[in-house]
């Protein structure tokens, strides 16, 4: 199989314009807006983190966002939700005020386990644009959260770790309470962990094709248990789930690199290129090339 060439691939980063490392299970970065964008002249270029997630919590300006092969806007006050591997960009006005969050996919996981709240997975996974009016009894709760955050971000006192544990987690609650996609749904405790643990597998093996009982096998679950779980939090198949992850990656490369339709294919572990594009037909209603074509300018945000 062939490997995508770094040079065609949209950059990843650990923090942006910094060297890709391995993220600590801890890692939690905050700083204001300001702090990076204004020397890149405020505009963000597309790129993507491994292993973290970004909440962007903002107070005044606007700006124009890139999610995936998504353009959106924003103005005042608003929160912007960036999952792990989501490909991002942003064009702020200058002077843009507000704070980035950047927290590593597991300390979310901890913060969920923590708090034992019965939020749908789904959110975490999810992009989003929120748009806040001020008016909305729910800014001062956001800008109070993000006043404590960052001032013990910044002091690093004794217990900081836990207390930063905490706020985060007060702040993540609030937000997929917030969101459109938040999902509070009911569900016991155990399935919701167990549908955690089959999306994290699906992202480590989706190209491996392997069938849904092998997943069920990881889990130490029987196939239906796995689709129950899935349906009941989700509505959806856990073979749906997987076909997405691999739809998903397929246009990120389609509009972010320009490797030819083949070489995707194989990367993404097709092993007749044909198949893949019909594959890819069948999920977007859209050949591969043509979809291509349709994003040819989204990257360029």
């Amino acid at each position: 199989m062939t490997d995508i060439s770094d040079a065609n691939t949209v950059p990843i980063y650990g923090l942006y314009g910094e060297r890709l490392g391995d993220t600590e299970p801890g890692f939690v970065h905050i700083e204001s807006i300001a702090e990076r964008s204004s020397q890149q002249g405020w505009h963000i270029r597309s790129h993507r983190h491994h292993n973290m997630i970004q909440l962007i919590i903002m107070t005044q300006g606007s700006v124009d966002i890139l999610l995936d092969n998504q353009q959106r806007s924003l103005s005042g006050h608003g929160l912007i939700y960036i999952p792990n591997e989501v490909v991002h960009g942003f064009h702020f006005e200058p002077d843009t005020t507000g704070h980035v969050l950047s927290v590593a996919t597991p300390f979310l996981t901890d913060i969920q386990t923590l708090l034992q709240t019965e939020v749908n997975p789904a959110w975490s996974l999810t992009p989003a644009v929120v748009k806040l009016h001020s008016s909305s009894e729910l800014v001062p709760i956001f800008i109070h959260l993000r006043e404590l955050l960052v001032g013990e971000f910044r002091q690093q006192k004794q217990y900081s770790h836990a207390l930063l544990k905490c706020l985060l987690g007060a702040l993540f609650t609030t937000f997929a309470r917030t969101s459109n996609i938040a999902g509070l749904q009911t569900g016991s405790d155990h399935h919701i962990a167990q549908l955690q643990r089959f999306i994290a597998l699906i992202d480590d093996h989706y190209k491996e094709h392997l069938r849904l009982d092998w997943y069920a096998g990881e889990l130490g679950i029987s196939l239906s248990t796995l689709n129950r779980i899935c349906q009941s939090l989700l509505n959806q198949s856990g073979k749906k789930l997987i076909e997405e992850r691999l739809v998903l990656e397929a246009k990120r490369r389609l509009i972010y690199t320009l490797d030819s339709v083949e070489n995707i294919a194989f990367s993404l572990g097709f092993d007749d290129p044909a198949y893949f594009s019909r594959f890819f037909t069948k999920n977007t209603e859209l050949s591969p090339g043509r979809y291509r074509r349709q994003h040819a300018q989204t990257s360029s945000v």
